[in-house]
């Protein structure tokens, strides 16, 4: 049976998935406790995993990232507030200390926000856009390049009105603005 993940979140949360920390077997009945390609480490740090090949016969890295059941788990609970998305620790969002209103980057991860994509015929070289709207009623413009920039900003209703029309999403300015 698969063990249910360890997180700071509640479940419901819209980001939970992302700080989900999950409990995988390894050989040797050992366990991994990972979030999002990274494995914890015996001082509750994360490392990127070594590939299959790597980790046979390297019993020093595997005796810093394996672990009995109990020991990965306990590992997970301890190092599960600290988990980091986009800047912020689970203990953060856990807390009430941040919400979409104060990091427009949440919006998207809630998945009863509305997201709506630049039109190709739209996009600058190189530059890609898309427009969140989140549970709450606010804009988020999310702008991004291939050099690895990338802006959250709030923008005000006659601004979304101009973006979803700029790139042909009338039936969202119906939606929201009628």
């Amino acid at each position: 049976m698969k063990p249910k993940p360890i997180c700071h979140l509640p479940d419901t949360h819209p980001a939970y998935r992302h700080y989900a920390i999950h409990l995988k077997p390894r050989p040797g009945e050992l366990w991994a406790a990972t979030n999002r390609g990274a494995v914890l480490n015996s001082d509750c740090g994360w490392d990127e995993e070594i590939r299959n090949s790597d980790r046979i016969g390297n019993h020093r890295w595997a005796a810093r990232h394996y672990f009995d059941f109990s020991t990965a788990r306990k590992l997970a609970e301890k190092a599960a507030p600290d988990v980091i998305v986009n800047g912020r620790t689970a203990a953060e969002l856990a807390g009430g200390k941040v919400t979409a209103r104060d990091d427009p980057k949440l919006c998207w991860f809630d998945p009863k926000s509305t997201k709506y994509d630049q039109h190709p015929r739209r996009r600058r070289a190189g530059e890609w856009q898309a427009l969140c709207r989140t549970r709450d009623g606010l804009w988020v413009l999310n702008t991004w390049d291939d050099k690895d920039n990338d802006k959250h900003e709030y923008i005000d209703d006659a601004a979304a009105v101009k973006w979803l029309t700029w790139n042909f999403h009338r039936q969202a300015v119906t939606r929201w603005f009628n």
